[in-house]
């Protein structure tokens, strides 16, 4: 009996292992890769337990990326490639993204870039985010926190299934909006109409007469004819662009290297 209640702990241990690692294509494969060496042993260490974490947590496939050099490509395909060449993605986890410093001299930037599932989580709006999230850190040199903010927004992205805004580095939600602005709107809007109201009702002291034909002048309208006018005959309306490249964010996708589609956004700097 205790043989066999070992043997059926051993089943359910190696299950739990086995649904722990099924987020990410093999659990030998690095969380954080960094060519580029701009991060610490310590930095690597704090950024691949947390995006382990979140990558074991939700199942989405997620890495981070650096490196001084795209071998000729353009920075979307080569972190493309990287996902599929290097098998972060494959059937267990139906998605994968990865998040890639390019500090090649004369091509710097950065890219969200994602494949299978995940395009469907990392949409224009999550990749504007994004870069709006760590633009000011990114162009300052500070990649570390830049990293980690970004680490923080993903998680919370896959927590809730929600594309937060980002407002001056923090995450604003609508009903946090509303929460903050209706009271002083509701008292404001009460003052305004009070002081319209009790100014209409100082105009309205009239001394009125008894019959409503006292308050026409004789003869002072006459309608003999009448013409219409027009300065244009054609009028054309163009739709007033989105101001969604302010900050030089793009979004679009592709095909890498062996064929397999991806999608995501970013900037330069």
């Amino acid at each position: 009996m205790k043989r066999f209640l070992s043997f059926i702990a051993g089943l359910l241990i190696i299950a739990a292992v086995s649904f722990a690692g099924a987020g990410r294509a093999s659990a030998d494969l690095p969380l954080v890769v960094d060519r580029a060496g701009i991060f610490s042993e310590d930095e690597i260490a704090s950024l691949t337990d947390r995006v382990g974490s979140m990558v074991d947590t939700y199942g989405h496939g997620y890495v981070l990326l650096t490196d001084i050099k795209n071998d000729g490509k353009s920075k979307d395909l080569y972190a493309a490639d990287f996902l599929y060449d290097n098998g972060y993605w494959n059937e267990s986890n139906d998605g994968a993204t990865v998040f890639y410093l390019s500090l090649e001299e004369g091509n710097r930037g950065w890219r969200t870039i994602s494949i299978g599932a995940n395009e469907d989580i990392f949409t224009e709006d999550v990749c504007y985010y994004i870069d709006e999230l760590v633009d000011s850190n990114m162009r300052s040199g500070n990649y570390y926190q830049a990293f980690s903010d970004q680490v923080d927004y993903v998680e919370e992205l896959f927590r809730t299934g929600r594309a937060t805004p980002i407002e001056g580095g923090s995450r604003v939600t609508v009903s946090d909006k509303i929460g903050q602005y209706l009271p002083t709107g509701i008292i404001v809007g009460l003052v305004i109409g009070f002081v319209v109201v009790a100014g209409m009702k100082k105009g309205m002291r009239l001394n009125p007469e008894t019959a409503a034909a006292n308050y026409l002048l004789r003869d002072s309208f006459n309608l003999r004819g009448s013409r219409e006018y027009f300065l244009y005959r054609n009028v054309t309306r163009t739709e007033k662009p989105r101001d969604r490249d302010r900050g030089g964010s793009s979004f679009g996708g592709g095909s890498s290297s062996s064929g397999g589609h991806y999608s995501g956004g970013g900037r330069d700097f």
